[in-house]
């Protein structure tokens, strides 16, 4: 019985699942049929593999509702951006090297706009160049090329060699790309420069002599890290010079002894020309001389410098020492030193073999060929104390004076006590000073008259170590300041603290040529006592200048080109009127 019933129970079975089946394939009325399976994806769009950098992220290749006319894959198909890099001319391969490509991916308009507003449309990825000097990438159907940019890797020499620095094979380079990736892919080819050699020749300016031991600072041209220096026939070579971006300039320093330094930018179009750069140096002047004290002796250790105006603008200076010392014979020599129209030598205060000395400044005058016979006098400083008082015998309180030296511009106060002033002298000079203090009111007692003065002259000699006993200044004379009148719009030029006494002294600039004021439109910048203006409109050439008593030596440059050199009296009386002629306004 069993085994008639097994039979029967897979036989009906086997009839449910053919009703089942042939059921399911009938379509009910009123349903739409199920949209036919998707075929599988293609191997090249890696369903499993991990994204590139900056590309979404994989997803399987489905295809749903299209939202247009055209249906599109929710993940681009990758293809392949090959390229190779190679040396122009040679077309040579360049086995080493990083490669960036930058590109953007196909969107429509409407999410290319948001993109965009976003900052995500540009994309990058990054290789490294093969044996073969090749690269490739792997970008979405559709993608937009915008640049490849190519950059050697770097190698360093061995440290013990004299040339050690950073060398690259090959310039880098940046290319604008116009292409879009398709099923074929992109092929693109790269040229590079490769490092060229430079050759020049240095020569005299006025002799046309080659200059041999001449110096070249290649220091700013990429992959030079050494200096060189011409042969006996003026020539130099650099090699392994790197190109650098288009519409960049490179600067290259040329100096040699007693010539002065010249600075060029190099164009990038000169490296690999077969014609050498010829580089003409100017011959500088030498100043030289000697320190002595007042009795004739050499003084060894001063520092001194020279100041110079009225320049060559085309000339380069930076190269020249302006600053050294006094050797132990109180020598000194300067070179090379620029051609001007105005040359000082300045010694600041200082101490040197035990001795206090003063600061001092020499004009020389135009320079325009070698002085080499100067002497130049140094003096050492002494301490004086002066006392003032009124001619009824009333003391003035030191903060009540104000001090000037008529005969000699090194006078400095050097300390204030309660009752006296000490005042930094030149020893062995016979001096001539004169101590000013404001009036009081006989009206009003205790009250000072800004306009009324008491004077005092006096004339001393001190000798070094001299500790004799203080001078006292009488102060009896009495005097009216001037008062400056009234100037509208007038530049103020103000020297530090005026004292008890400021005196103002009406300045107008003039053209030396035609004689008509310095207006607007040139550019004046005037400097003194370390105080400084600039200005490019002076009504009527005006300009007011308010100090200390004594004399002011101010430096002026006109455009910035031409400077001189102007000296100005400030009177103890309060005010006066100057004229200062200058040359090279146009």
């Amino acid at each position: 019985m069993k085994r008639v019933l097994l039979p029967l129970a897979v036989l009906t079975a086997l009839a449910t699942l053919i009703w089942l089946v042939a059921s399911r394939a009938t379509p009910v009325p009123g349903t739409p049929p199920a949209p036919a399976a998707s075929p599988p994806a293609p191997a090249s769009a890696r369903p499993n593999a991990a994204a590139l950098e900056g590309e979404p992220a994989p997803a399987t290749a489905r295809v749903r509702e299209p939202t247009s006319s055209v249906a599109r894959a929710e993940t681009p198909i990758p293809h392949s951006v090959r390229g190779q890099v190679v040396f122009a001319r040679t077309h040579a391969i360049v086995p080493n090297g990083d490669v960036e490509l930058s590109y953007s991916l196909a969107q429509p308009e409407a999410e290319a706009g948001a993109s965009a507003e976003r900052g995500e449309r540009r994309r990058y990825e990054r290789s490294t160049l093969d044996a073969e000097g090749r690269f490739a990438f792997d970008l979405p159907l559709g993608s937009h090329l915008t640049q490849v940019n190519v950059k050697p890797e770097l190698s360093h020499f061995d440290p013990s060699d004299p040339r050690t620095g950073t060398m690259a094979a090959f310039g880098a380079r940046e290319l604008p790309l116009e292409d879009e990736v398709t099923e074929a892919g992109v092929d693109l080819v790269v040229e590079v420069l490769g490092p060229a050699t430079l050759r020049g020749l240095v020569l005299d300016s006025q002799s046309r002599a080659p200059l041999a031991g001449a110096r070249i600072r290649a220091n700013e041209l990429p992959g030079y890290h050494t200096d060189e220096f011409t042969g006996p026939d003026g020539s130099f070579v650099l090699e392994g010079l790197l190109p650098w971006p288009e519409h960049t300039k490179m600067r290259l320093r040329v100096d040699a002894p007693d010539h002065l330094a010249c600075s060029l930018d190099l164009p990038g179009e000169r490296l690999g020309d077969a014609a050498p750069l010829v580089i003409e140096l100017p011959r500088g002047l030498t100043i030289a001389g000697r320190i002595v004290d007042a009795r004739g002796l050499p003084v060894a250790g001063v520092t001194l410098r020279w100041r110079a105006v009225g320049l060559d603008p085309a000339l380069d200076i930076s190269a020249s020492a302006n600053s050294m010392h006094s050797d132990v014979h109180g020598e000194f020599r300067f070179s090379p030193v620029p051609p001007c129209n105005g040359l000082a030598l300045e010694i600041e205060r200082q101490q040197r073999n035990g001795i206090d000395l003063l600061a001092r400044r020499r004009e020389l005058g135009p320079l325009r060929e070698d002085r080499t016979d100067l002497e130049v006098v140094v003096l050492g400083a002494a301490l004086l104390e002066v006392r003032a008082t009124l001619a009824d015998g009333t003391a003035l309180a030191p903060g009540q004076l104000q001090f000037l030296c008529t005969n000699h511009a090194g006078v400095e106060v050097a300390h204030r006590s309660r009752d006296s002033v000490q005042l930094r002298v030149p020893a062995g000079v016979e001096l001539e000073l004169e101590a000013y203090a404001r009036a009081r009111e006989a009206s009003r007692p205790g009250a000072e008259d800004p306009r009324v003065f008491l004077r005092g002259r006096a004339r001393t000699r001190v000798e070094p170590g001299d500790g004799g006993r203080p001078l006292v200044m009488v102060l009896s004379e009495r005097s009216i300041l001037d008062a400056p009148p009234e100037r509208e719009g007038v530049r103020v030029f103000t020297l530090g603290d005026p004292g008890l006494l400021p005196s103002t002294v009406d300045v107008q600039l003039l053209d030396s040529l035609t004689g008509a004021p310095i207006e607007s439109g040139k550019r004046i910048a005037i400097s003194c006592s370390g105080a400084s203006i600039l200005s490019s409109s002076l009504e009527a050439g005006w300009l007011r200048v308010v100090g200390a008593p004594g004399t002011h030596v101010f430096e002026v440059e006109l455009d910035g080109g031409a400077h001189e050199t102007q000296e100005l009296v400030l009177p103890v009386s309060g005010y006066a009127k100057a004229q200062w002629r200058l040359g090279g306004v146009r």
